[in-house]
């Protein structure tokens, strides 16, 4: 894949991941980029006035594994964000799927 196509594919796929928080009535609030993964943070703020925080994440690497769970889920520790998405290309691997299980992601 040329580099215009890639930087084509993930301007859809960023463009994609806001509307998804947007139609969730996420507010986005910064976007972070690197050549592992694009983050997406937003946050919106609930009826009773607690915010929640959201990241959706996509891995660039199409092959999804525990490793990359994993470094979703203590993310999402870290800095304390209430919901995770995990934005996968290819389908997860069986011992992934188990981690996202047992993280809530």
């Amino acid at each position: 894949m040329s580099s215009k196509e890639q930087q084509a594919k993930e301007k859809r796929i960023s463009s994609g991941i806001r509307e998804i928080l947007e139609f969730r009535s996420y507010k986005i609030k910064k976007t972070d980029e690197n050549d592992d993964y694009l983050d997406i943070h937003g946050d919106r703020v609930e009826e009773d006035g607690e915010k929640t925080n959201v990241i959706a994440r996509f891995p660039k690497n199409p092959q999804i594994g525990v490793k990359t769970i994993r470094t979703l889920g203590k993310l999402q520790e870290e800095e304390e964000i209430d919901n995770a998405m995990l934005i996968a290309e290819a389908s997860l691997t069986h011992y992934a799927k188990k981690e996202s299980v047992k993280l809530g992601i």
